[in-house]
């Protein structure tokens, strides 16, 4: 089921609903901060550096916020108002509801990129990819292998023809493409009945704060996150039974070539080949019993 159907689901729902519109409220009113630090001269990279996190808002003019306000604000009463009474037409709506919810999201990482490029490896990709001495280009990297590969051969096949002065233009094709495939694996893991109701299991892994890597977002962790979340769906089928130790261990392989840092997950592949083993090991002896 899409809607909260426990009292505990049904508490947990409205917790979550209340948290969104307290997120809300603050984005809302973080459009009338002030654009410079106090005492200070302005600055953009100072105000932005101040309001991390809200500021981008600032980007946006003050009609469509409060208009998406308004459109939340509204979504949220209508659920309250109906959770208590018959809902045969939303139940039949509901196994449409999160692949919408998924579409919606994808659209809004092609449409809504991020602008930001001055802090961490983004000014550093975003110059270095396309700079204009190819012996100085930035091709490879041990960091993010794969990841940077990618971008960099991309980049190298496309600039001429649309003119891509540095390599923003790839992230905003790739990191959205990313986005995509982490959230095929979310909707994957909101059908697990192992796992928390749908609704939930969707809406904590889509709220996450690495969905901004989504948004066009000039990092190294975009393709990184999607292999990450493919890994565990992978390995919770490997744990039931469901799917082949080997999904899993090319999925990590994957993960470890977009990003080092996903090493750290490999005695986890330990873990899943020791259980594959036990499972075997237990079939045999009921065959043998038999």
């Amino acid at each position: 089921m899409f809607l909260p159907s426990t009292r505990l689901q049904r508490g947990t729902a409205i917790a979550l609903q209340a948290l969104a519109l307290l997120l809300l409220a603050l984005h809302l009113y973080a459009y009338f901060l002030p654009a410079t630090p106090p005492n200070s001269v302005p600055d953009a990279a100072a105000a932005e550096s101040q309001w991390w996190g809200l500021w981008p808002v600032h980007y946006w003019p003050l009609w469509p916020l409060l208009l998406g306000a308004l459109g939340l604000t509204a979504a949220v009463v209508a659920v309250w108002a109906v959770r208590s009474k018959p809902r045969p037409l939303l139940a039949a709506w509901q196994p449409f509801l999160l692949p919408l919810v998924t579409a919606l999201l994808v659209a809004a990482f092609y449409l809504l990129p991020i602008v930001h490029t001055r802090w961490g490896d983004a000014f550093m990709l975003a110059k270095g990819i396309a700079y204009p001495d190819p012996a100085l280009r930035i091709t490879h990297s041990w960091q993010a292998p794969l990841d940077v590969f990618l971008h960099s051969q991309l980049w190298l096949a496309l600039h001429a023809q649309f003119a891509w002065e540095d390599a923003m233009p790839v992230y905003r094709l790739l990191s959205p493409l990313a986005g995509l495939l982490y959230l095929l694996v979310v909707l994957a893991l909101s059908r697990e009945r192992r796992l928390a109701p749908p609704w939930l299991t969707y809406g904590l892994l889509a709220t996450l704060g690495l969905m901004q890597l989504f948004f066009g977002y000039v990092e190294n962790y975009s393709f990184a996150a999607a292999a990450v979340l493919a890994y565990l769906w992978l390995g919770l089928g490997v744990l039931t039974g469901r799917r082949p130790l080997w999904w899993a261990a090319l999925v990590l392989a994957v993960a470890n070539a977009t990003h080092p840092s996903t090493v750290v997950l490999a005695p986890s592949l330990l873990y899943l080949g020791w259980q594959r083993w036990q499972s075997r090991l237990q079939g045999n002896k009921r065959l043998a019993a038999v």
